[in-house]
């Protein structure tokens, strides 16, 4: 095919994003986010917000787990320490029955005794309490003493004298008291298991106070006995995570928030395809789509994460100062000017693994890429949580360090007809003042050349259509000063980047 050219002469607008010496960057795994705990200092509840919050997760086999098996444990040490939360979990205990948890990365401290009833527990716990003085307790305790035929009444006093010794030792700690999760029906411990869950509501009623609240935490809602557990009565992996979700919830109204502490700039990579979030075309306007793409760390696709209020943060992409937004009209996200709208606010949730879900404000719904789609282009849009890949998100830092992905190659004394191969050359490089953009385009279309400021942000944008084959686009740089620049150039539906440096 004959070769076609698009020559951009001295007085064209594109000569005009040619200013300013640009950055460059490169990825690099995260680095864990910093904490910091917001001390609290209300009267009657300072010892509870002084340093990490001691949480004593206290019960039987349900709360230990067998070797092998994490228990609701570790999701929930995951998530709260991932959302910025600084706790502790305390107790005797640090292994499961027989042996350790299948992943044992996180706070093995717990006071879970396989088999134990209520008034075994009662024997030890003035001990437990006092040494290790817990802020607050999540107690799921009083199964094997259904499962044994004791008396409800029996039980529910058990309890409550669980809950006196408890706070002889902390008199302002937090009592979480669970429903317990229901087994599945044989020989009519799952009839007993409800008479004792229908009693716990009034013990919580009876036991709470202002000082030292007693508050239900219902572990019965969404737990299906069938699918949840692995043996009918201890929960399976799927069990573990919906019991977490149940105590966080609860304890996400008690703990002080501390929020994590973003510097600089990440990408933020979908968990299905490695892919980042990513402004379309590195534009600058309003309403623009955010899509998936191809993670060459561009600055359309690295954003400051800065935190708001109560557990929310506003996501601002590096190129154009835009913010993460919900559209008002659908369910897609783009980039808007920020104004403070719920729509661009985002709780940022850790699930584990180095990962995390981004829920917004105004919907509750995550940023999902939609789908499950893993080619470019894929749109970006809030969705009902279900856990899935695509909905889960690492963020990856990015730091200056004078380099950035590049796609294409440096000069190297080719001729130009081979120097017009290349994906994107620029040539002669160094120069003077005057050189060449050559690139190859699949089909006609429009291709736009971006130059990124020295802080990564997109300054000045051209677009111009083109027709299929080679193409040169001739700048004329004899106006600026001796330096290294950046040539960002949108074709074939991919971002390419080059070098540029012009000498005196």
């Amino acid at each position: 095919m004959k070769d076609q050219y698009a020559t951009l002469t001295p007085g064209h607008p594109l000569l005009w994003i040619l200013l300013v010496v640009a950055s460059f960057t490169q990825p690099i795994e995260a680095d864990v986010p910093s904490f910091r705990l917001h001390p609290g200092s209300t009267a009657g509840t300072a010892s509870f917000f002084a340093g990490p919050v001691r949480i004593m997760p206290l019960g039987n086999s349900i709360t230990q787990a067998y070797a092998g098996r994490n228990s609701y444990r570790r999701p929930l040490w995951h998530r709260l320490t991932g959302a910025g939360y600084s706790v502790d979990f305390v107790g005797s205990q640090k292994s499961n029955h027989n042996g350790l948890p299948a992943k044992p990365d996180f706070d093995l401290d717990h006071e879970g005794h396989w088999g134990w009833r209520a008034d075994q527990l009662l024997a030890s716990m003035s001990t437990w309490a006092s040494t290790y003085r817990p802020n607050v307790v999540l107690m799921h305790a009083g199964s094997n003493d259904m499962f044994q035929g004791q008396d409800v009444t029996a039980t529910i006093n058990e309890l409550s004298l669980l809950i006196d010794r408890i706070r002889a030792a902390n008199p302002y700690v937090k009592i979480l008291l669970a429903r317990l999760i229901p087994p599945t029906e044989w020989n009519g411990r799952l009839t007993r298991i409800k008479a004792l869950n229908s009693a716990i509501p009034g013990l919580v009623s009876r036991k709470h106070t202002t000082q030292s609240p007693v508050i239900l935490v219902d572990q019965t809602v969404g737990f299906n006995a069938y699918t949840d557990t692995y043996d009918g009565v201890h929960p399976n992996e799927a069990g573990e995570r919906k019991m977490a979700d149940r105590w966080y919830e609860a304890l996400v109204r008690l703990l002080p928030w501390a929020p994590m502490i973003f510097t600089g700039y990440y990408n933020v990579l979908a968990k299905h395809s490695n892919k980042a979030l990513d402004v379309y075309k590195a534009s600058l306007s309003n309403g623009t789509k955010v899509q998936q793409w191809t993670n060459y760390s561009a600055t359309n696709q690295q954003w400051s994460i800065q935190s708001l209020e109560n557990g929310y943060y506003k996501l601002i992409a590096r190129h154009s100062g835009k913010a993460l937004t919900v559209s008002a009209t659908s369910w897609a996200v783009q980039q808007n000017d920020y104004q403070g709208r719920d729509a661009q606010k985002w709780k940022i949730e850790s699930v584990g693994g180095g990962y995390y879900k981004l829920s917004n404000k105004a919907s509750g719904r995550v940023l999902d890429v939609a789908g499950t789609d893993t080619h470019d282009g894929a749109s970006i849009l809030v969705w009902t949580y279900s856990g899935n890949a695509n909905q889960l998100w690492r963020l990856q830092k990015v730091r200056s360090t004078g380099r950035t992905a590049m796609i294409g190659t440096e000069p190297t004394g080719q001729t130009r007809e081979e120097e017009r191969t290349e994906k994107i050359l620029v040539s002669p490089n160094p120069t003077k003042g005057k050189t060449s953009l050559y690139f190859e385009v699949v089909n006609p279309q429009e291709v736009t050349v971006t130059l990124i400021s020295a802080k990564g942000q997109v300054l000045r944008t051209f677009t111009q259509s083109v027709a299929a084959g080679n193409n040169q686009a001739e700048l004329d740089l004899t106006t600026l000063p001796a330096g290294l620049y950046t040539l960002q150039l949108w074709k074939d539906k991919q971002l390419f980047f080059h070098k540029l440096v012009l000498a005196r």
